[in-house]
């Protein structure tokens, strides 16, 4: 489009059309937009049978999340219609979370609410209030009800408290009492459906820690069939192995060794006694230390179980180029970036345990003669 539209301006005497910036930003914006609206219909068609639907599961999850702004604005609009069915000047709904109050949505004379105690020890004064028949109770100068939610068990669950200034039995109707009923019955139904939102949100990021456990050893088993059966339970920081992956790339000198954050480490200063107090030095014995603790037992091979040590021993120790430790491997050059990583994921998890421990501290000291080729390769 661009080419066009700068030909079309170059056939009407205008050499620096001023439309060609302008149709190639919006014909961007439309390919992302279109990309956007196509995506989820590409997705269906590269998953199929049960992974379809879990897709389709976790894809709905983003229409039907209840934010707290969106709870906050349904209870207030309910707030607001109990105070005009019921003709009184101020409501609101105190949220829950935990056991306590988490917030307090008001509608109507806010000065008046403001005044009476919406706290903790109104939750203690309706505590033993039987609200099986959603019969307004009597608080001081308001009327309250309990928000609750019936569990499996028999058993209910406080969700929160609805109250409002006491209202003129001779100016309400059955008719109004019903639709008040009605809406704190729809007030309770958002409230149950944000808790098990949150709860749901929580299992999720409680799981994500140890799913993306499996999905590495999944990866990882293959290589290191060793890190199936070790005692560890979850993966190290993302950026533990970032400082693992500088200290390698610079393993001969460098500023990415010298001045790498794994220099703190427990494990590196008591490392440093052995090593003349040379922390430099101690870093490279924990490393190599670290290497040797996932290379297979016997004779070193060029199999799939000795595949992240034999990349992390020539890539980084003897300085061999990418494409040269690929060729000798027999990987592609994007196989070899994927297994690097979770080679330098042992390594860090290998580092991590040495620093938790303490055990198993290398008492030698790092050789510091450099290999023939200096690998400038990251």
């Amino acid at each position: 489009m661009t080419t066009i539209v700068r030909r079309f301006g170059e056939s009407q005497g205008v050499p620096n059309f001023f439309l060609v910036p302008v149709v190639m930003v919006a014909v961007i914006l439309l390919l992302e937009y279109a990309i956007t609206l196509a995506s989820p219909y590409l997705e269906k068609v590269f998953f199929w049978g049960e992974d379809r639907a879990d897709l389709e599961v976790i894809q709905s999850l983003q229409d039907r999340m209840l934010t707290g702004k969106d709870l906050d604005q349904f209870l207030e609009t309910v707030s607001a219609s109990i105070c005009d069915r019921l003709q009184v000047k101020a409501g609101f709904i105190a949220v829950l979370e935990g056991g306590k109050i988490d917030r307090v949505i008001q509608t109507g004379d806010k000065k008046t609410l403001t005044s009476l105690s919406l706290d903790e020890s109104m939750l203690e004064e309706i505590e033993d209030i039987d609200s099986s028949e959603m019969v307004f109770q009597t608080l001081g100068d308001l009327n309250v009800v309990r928000l609750e939610h019936a569990n499996g068990n028999g058993n209910k669950t406080l969700l929160g408290v609805c109250g409002f200034l006491k209202y003129d039995p001779g100016l309400v109707e059955e008719e109004d009492l019903q639709a008040v009923r009605l809406l704190i019955d729809r007030a309770t139904i958002a409230l149950k459906d944000r808790a098990y939102q949150q709860q749901v949100l929580r299992s999720i990021t409680s799981l994500q820690l140890e799913v993306d456990y499996i999905q590495d050893l999944r990866a990882s088993a293959s290589y290191n069939q060793q890190r199936i059966y070790s005692a560890e339970s979850q993966s190290v920081p993302g950026e533990m192995t970032d400082w693992v992956k500088d200290a390698l790339t610079h393993y001969w000198g460098g500023p990415k060794l010298t001045n790498n954050p794994l220099m703190n480490f427990k494990v590196v200063e008591s490392a440093s006694e052995a090593n003349e107090g040379n922390r430099v030095n101690a870093l490279r014995s924990i490393i190599k230390e670290a290497i040797e603790k996932i290379r297979p037992e016997g004779e070193r091979k060029f199999t799939s179980d000795w595949l992240l040590y034999n990349i992390l021993e020539l890539k980084f120790l003897q300085g061999k180029k990418v494409r040269e430790v690929a060729r000798k491997l027999a990987v592609s050059e994007a196989d070899l970036y994927r297994k690097q990583k979770v080679a330098l994921e042992s390594v860090a998890q290998v580092i991590a345990d040495m620093e938790v421990d303490g055990t198993d501290i290398p008492s030698g000291q790092a050789s510091e003669v450099k290999p023939p080729n200096t690998n400038s390769d990251e």
